[in-house]
């Protein structure tokens, strides 16, 4: 499968040209529809932002943000996206027109249409957002396919428009490699600046990447507050009123952050396979569009005294919480598609099998995990003592009050005394955690991914 992701600035500055790629020369306005008319992508993915609605005031007219966008929307397919000299074969079906938040002041110099549009907000939502929304899209769609070829054109947009979506992308990108190993690759193209005057103008290939996965995650342990008000933009009294709506409407989901979310990344950040499974965490998309919706709900269209003149209000902005919240969502999607669950109770036959599918290209995580579930079946459970473990038992001691030493939990790859017990499964064993240790265990898988 191939996707193409491009972020645009305003189109109606972009000049007809011809554009060369390898031995072809494509005429088109954008070098995304050059890209396009090349590659044949299955997916086209645009990104514009909402500071293009100073282009067509009309937008000025809507009610809420929401609508503006897809006033906004509207205008840009039927003006732009659907003819062919922009983006050749454009579907609604597979192709998708993004508006992503942007802040600034902006002026419509056209004695027309003259208009001013002011965006207060936080730069950072873009990326929150970009990372949002290309998860969805990109994950979704790509899951169930054998390979996958993302296709980034700089060519176009703001500067920070290009990394923060190339960063979302290789972000996205490195975690479906969990299940593509070596099958799936980021390519980044820019073309020559435009020149009226040239022939054709080069869209030259500037990187080819295989994004892999870091195990250096790190998030706040502390609370649930995947949105946060932005002071600039509010009254005190606003600021008091809009905190307490978040945390009545986003605290709650604290212990399943601290508990699940956390621990989750944890295991699979130190390779304690069957801490992944026991902490494998609930469907969040849910969650994620409720916080989407909430953010939109708030965002405030102010018109002003002039004609056609309007201020857009972000009084909220995304925190590094929400992106934990789809790291989760995205490893979780991954996992279940290669048939991990949650199980509390889990065969040492299974921790091999996914031990070897998770971390194949991490090879000091895969040697360690595999030399240690030999070594328990080996050494810790010797067959002349087999028939003891019809019934769980405990490997060391499971009691009140036992302790677990952190150093031993991490070399045994969450295989160490005190930590677990073992049962006979037919010809296999079972383990789980031993309940004594959990608030243990758990505290220490936190800590792998907590900032300090």
């Amino acid at each position: 499968m191939r996707i193409l992701v491009a972020p645009w600035g305003w189109p109606k500055n972009y000049g007809k040209s011809k554009y060369r790629i390898g031995e072809k020369l494509i005429p088109s306005k954008t070098s995304t529809g050059a890209l396009k008319k090349y590659f044949k992508p299955d997916h086209t993915f645009v990104i514009v932002q909402d500071s293009l609605a100073v282009y067509y005031p009309e937008t000025f007219e809507a009610e809420n943000y929401l609508k503006l966008s897809q006033s906004l929307r509207n205008f840009l397919i039927n003006d732009y996206f659907s003819n062919e000299e922009f983006l050749p074969d454009f579907s609604p079906k597979v192709d998708k027109i993004l508006i992503a938040p942007n802040v600034g002041s902006f002026t419509n110099r056209d004695k027309n249409k003259p208009a001013k549009l002011t965006i207060k907000g936080k730069m950072s939502d873009y990326y929150y957002w970009a990372l949002y929304n290309l998860s969805r899209l990109i994950i979704d769609k790509s899951i169930q396919t054998d390979e996958l070829t993302l296709i980034l054109d700089t060519t176009h947009g703001q500067n920070f428009m290009l990394y923060l979506t190339f960063s979302a992308l290789y972000n996205i990108a490195a975690i479906l490699s969990l299940k593509f190993t070596n099958k799936i690759k980021l390519e980044i193209y820019n073309a020559d600046p435009y020149l009226e005057e040239a022939t054709y103008l080069e869209i030259n290939l500037v990187r080819e990447l295989y994004p892999k996965f870091q195990m250096t995650l790190k998030f706040s342990p502390h609370g649930f507050l995947p949105l946060k008000v932005n002071k600039s933009t509010v009254s005190q009294e606003e600021l008091k009123k809009l905190s307490k709506e978040i945390q009545s409407s986003f605290r709650t989901n604290e212990k399943l952050y601290k508990e699940t979310f956390l621990p989750f990344l944890g295991a699979f950040t130190q390779g304690i396979v069957h801490g992944v499974m026991h902490f494998f965490p609930p469907d969040t998309d849910d969650l994620e569009d409720t916080i989407c919706e909430f953010y939109n709900k708030k965002i405030q269209l102010i018109p002003q005294g002039e004609n056609h003149s309007m201020v857009v209000s972000r009084r909220l902005y995304f925190t590094e919480f929400f992106e934990a919240l789809i790291y989760v969502r995205n490893l979780r999607t991954v996992m279940e598609s290669i048939g991990i669950r949650k199980k509390e109770e889990v065969s040492l036959a299974e921790i091999r099998q996914w031990a070897e599918e998770l971390y194949e290209e991490f090879p000091v995580v895969h040697a360690r995990t595999l030399y240690e579930l030999d070594d328990l079946k080996r050494k810790i459970i010797p067959q002349k003592v087999i028939s003891e473990f019809n019934e769980w038992k405990s490997y060391g001691k499971c009691v009140a009050g036992i302790n677990i030493h952190k150093r031993n939990f991490f070399a045994h790859a969450g295989f160490s005394e005190n930590s677990i017990e073992v049962k006979k499964l037919d010809n296999d064993f079972q383990i789980r955690f031993c309940k004594h240790a959990m608030s243990i265990i758990l505290n220490y898988l936190k800590e792998t991914v907590s900032k300090s």
